[in-house]
């Protein structure tokens, strides 16, 4: 099999902030195929780079899991693609400098495998190691085809270990047509040495339940959060389960749910102990004017399972006998900032009235988009903004958010999928990221922020293009720097200059002329990477040399 690296880096839009060139930025990424792709997960190397994860389908159709590793300001700095799939968009750990992954494969013996490995910041394998879970003809058969059991993700733990986990089925074990998902764990070092068999979990006979997301305690074990109907079928609830050092199970808490329709179970621990979970239920909110059959909540339980509270994301919803409502669909991550603040990010259902500049009135749009918010220990809301970009007839672009991640410098980086930018009448999607301000702004002032997040133009009027190389002479060169416009080139022009360790040394802008020239007799000696933008967005980059 020959894996290309397929992705093409597209600026989308930049705030350019007058003492940060590109401090915050939205970027999608692209890889040439219909359909395109969409960033699950994201993992942050300290301060210094971004790991994008995704699922995509390589040059043979075969699956493939992408790592996508870029600069803090966006910048690709590799692409790894390998053969496998990803379960519920938790497959990727990082710690240090160091990325941690799991995945799955079929051999052509039908055997089943979960793999794990390690990889390096610069996209070579530390190691990689892979686990023979169960043969196809140990699994039972469901109406989705073969129910064996599938990774969903990894969850590094204490004692160095960690602890692969998924669902399925072995059809040895008992009521395999009561109980059609297990879920399954795998324990492990952090060597790769196996530690475990399979480890099974199931709580009753029930034979709908869900494992999608799980944690590591305080105490340096794991903790999941499981959904499924209690044994007396009187309700569906969300438990919170402990796998314990002895590979055994303990019931931590649960809290009641709407039913099996609601968005998939999310779980993080706070630096306090205590579990942060998602729930939906039906309820009216009257301080909303609403009546919903799904209400996504945040819920903050302590470590003995009591529900300390639970928080609604607030709607923007409609006044009576009004069409215009907002309210949050799902909740897809939740994560915790460094002063224990709980971020969450997900998906929303949006009917409201949109100014169309093309005809100069309001005009109704529905249609679904995406949120952030951030609230603190206490359940309190800090901010939150939906994010619904419009199209230049007033449409919106489809886009959702998949995680979202506080970086150390206490800015935060989000990722998901966007809507590309074409002509054609043809849905295709970008893999995207983001980084913003702490207060989830695409620049510190957040003056873009309305009802509904305001892009800058050039979001919406960006047409997707390729990097193109720069003409750039003498080079080798010594005191300046010439650079060839291109015919296709919008003035006025942005440009800035970093040396080879990604050090910004010098921005501005050229309005027009035929050619850019930039003074380079106070350069060191060295390589530097030149990035120009056009007003429309379009991106051209070279490197020069100083001798």
């Amino acid at each position: 099999m020959t894996i290309d690296r397929k992705y093409v880096l597209i600026l989308v839009s930049a705030f350019w902030a007058l003492t940060s060139f590109g401090q915050y930025f939205s970027r999608t990424f692209y890889n040439n195929s219909e359909g395109g792709s969409a960033f699950m997960q994201l993992g942050l190397i300290e301060s210094e780079a971004i790991v994008g994860l995704s699922n995509e389908i390589c040059s043979d159709n075969e699956s493939c899991v992408s790592f996508l590793i870029t600069n803090k300001t966006g910048d690709s700095i590799n692409n790894i693609e390998r053969l496998g799939f990803l379960g519920f968009r938790n497959a990727m750990q990082v710690r240090n400098d160091t990325i941690f992954f799991s995945d799955a494969t079929i051999s052509s013996e039908s055997v089943v495998y979960w793999h794990f490995g390690m990889l390096r910041k610069n996209g070579s394998v530390i190691a990689e190691y892979k686990y023979n879970m169960i043969h196809l003809k140990d699994v039972g058969i469901g109406s989705f085809g073969y129910n064996y059991p599938k990774n969903y993700g990894l969850t590094l733990i204490g004692n160095n270990e960690v602890v692969l986990w998924g669902e399925g089925l072995d059809k040895r074990m008992p009521n395999p047509k009561k109980v059609p998902w297990r879920s399954a764990f795998l324990r492990l070092k952090i060597d790769g040495s196996r530690l475990s068999d399979i480890i099974w979990y199931e709580q009753n006979n029930y034979p709908l339940r869900r494992m999608a997301d799980a944690a590591m305690d305080i105490d340096g074990n794991l903790v999941f959060s499981y959904e499924i109907s209690d044994i007396m079928l009187t309700g569906f609830y969300r438990y919170v389960i402990k796998l314990n050092h002895d590979n055994t199970f303990t019931e931590i808490g649960r809290v009641k749910i709407r039913d099996f329709d609601s968005d998939f179970p999310r779980i993080v621990v706070d630096h306090d102990g205590n579990y942060i979970i998602n729930r939906s239920y039906n309820e009216i909110l009257f301080e909303y004017n609403s009546n919903s059959d799904r209400i996504p909540y945040i819920t903050k339980m302590d470590r003995e399972g009591n529900e300390l509270w639970r928080k609604v994301v607030p709607p923007i919803y409609k006044k009576p006998f009004e069409t215009i409502w907002t309210v949050v669909f799902s909740l897809d991550r939740l994560s915790i900032a460094a002063n224990n603040d709980i971020l969450c990010t997900g998906t929303c259902n949006i009917c409201d009235s949109f100014y169309i500049s093309k005809t100069n009135r309001l005009e109704k749009r529905c249609g679904p988009i995406s949120f952030i918010a951030r609230f603190d220990t206490d359940g309190n809301l800090i901010w939150r903004h939906f994010i619904a970009p419009q199209k230049p007839n007033g449409d919106l672009y489809l886009n959702g958010l998949r995680d979202i991640q506080e970086a150390p410098d206490g800015s935060i980086v989000v990722c998901g999928v966007l809507e590309r930018i074409n002509d054609q009448n043809i849905l295709y999607t970008d893999a995207w990221l983001m980084r913003l301000s702490p207060g989830g702004c695409l620049n510190a002032e957040c003056d873009h922020l309305e009802k509904y997040w305001h892009f800058p133009d050039s979001l919406v009027a960006t047409v997707n293009t390729l990097i193109q190389d720069l003409i750039i002479s003498p080079n080798p060169g010594t005191d300046q720097i010439s650079i060839t416009m291109s015919d296709d080139m919008t003035m006025p022009i942005r440009y800035e200059l970093n040396n080879i360790s990604s050090q910004r040394v010098e921005i501005g802008s050229h309005s027009g002329g035929s050619t850019l020239t930039i003074s380079a007799a106070n350069l060191d000696a060295g390589m530097y990477i030149i990035r120009l933008m056009d007003r429309l967005g379009k991106i051209w980059t070279g490197k020069w040399v100083k001798a």
